[in-house]
């Protein structure tokens, strides 16, 4: 009972440190894989179909479905989740550390150019995660490249070589490789955009979505402070909000004094009768 608790604790630490987009991406394709395999879910369901995706009433779900799903968990689904969970992780601990919108970001690139793709019957394939374990397994290999990994403990290689094992493992279990190639291809394409034209060529077309507006544009708005001077001589510092120059809004008329307000009409009013009066 001690060892299964601690085998227990021991799992339950793994998949909790595991970063947060690849736990959940893994954790997905886990329940769809043993769903289909004890029959609890069918795989025409939720697989990628062209005539079904493109038609004049599209299933965009499948899109979706496909994405998260290896097909029923077997041998070589499993050694596709571990390629995967091996470059995800370090790719999230490293070239995408704190940055998940980043990583969605290059998830929804690759799932929109594998879409388009299977449009081609060369590359059309039932579940679209298959072309999405070789892209971040590319990216892997040229951002670890020095890494020193071992396949069950019988064949030891660089990270670097990592593309070259998996695509070799998958033809000799039969599979077809071509989806695993534009994988590898789409993962190089990503790679040369997002790293290698912004240091030669100083184009920066891949950045991260904007979802606050504030840390967009900081000086949408500007503070500026205005000194008001009372009828007793004492000055009063305050604080508005000045809208861009060419914007006009509900709130971009000129900030409102003490001289715009009754009290301040008042009080001159006050001044001129005792001046009158003395």
């Amino acid at each position: 009972m001690a060892q299964e608790q601690s085998l227990g604790a021991k799992i339950k630490q793994f998949y909790f440190a595991c970063p947060i987009v690849t736990r959940v991406f893994l954790t997905s394709l886990l329940v769809t894989g043993l769903a289909i395999r004890v029959g609890y879910l069918r795989p025409g369901s939720i697989a990628f179909v062209n005539s079904l995706v493109f038609s004049t009433r599209p299933e965009v779900y499948r899109v979706l479905t496909s994405s998260i799903c290896l097909g029923a968990l077997t041998f070589s689904t499993v050694m596709d989740m571990y390629f995967l969970y091996i470059s995800m992780s370090n790719l999230e601990r490293g070239k995408w550390f704190n940055k998940p919108r980043d990583m969605l970001l290059a998830i929804g690139l690759a799932v929109l150019t594998f879409t388009l793709f299977g449009l081609m019957p060369m590359f059309a394939t039932p579940w679209l995660a298959i072309p999405i374990s070789s892209f971040f397994l590319m990216l892997f290999s040229i951002d670890h490249s020095e890494i020193q990994m071992s396949f069950m403990g019988i064949l030891t290689y660089r990270s670097r070589y990592a593309p070259l094992v998996h695509v070799t493992l998958s033809f000799l279990m039969g599979e077809p490789i071509a989806v695993t190639l534009l994988g590898f291809l789409v993962g190089y394409a990503y790679h040369y955009v997002d790293t290698v034209l912004p240091k030669t060529h100083g184009m920066n077309i891949l950045h991260k979505p904007r979802l606050w507006i504030g840390a967009t544009a900081p000086n949408r708005m500007q503070r500026s402070r205005v000194r008001h001077t009372t009828p007793g001589g004492f000055e009063v510092t305050s604080s508005h909000k000045q809208a861009p120059v060419g914007r006009l809004n509900a709130f971009s008329g000129r900030p409102r004094t003490l001289k715009d307000t009754g009290f301040g009409r008042n009080a001159e009013q006050r001044q001129r009768q005792e001046k009158k009066t003395e």
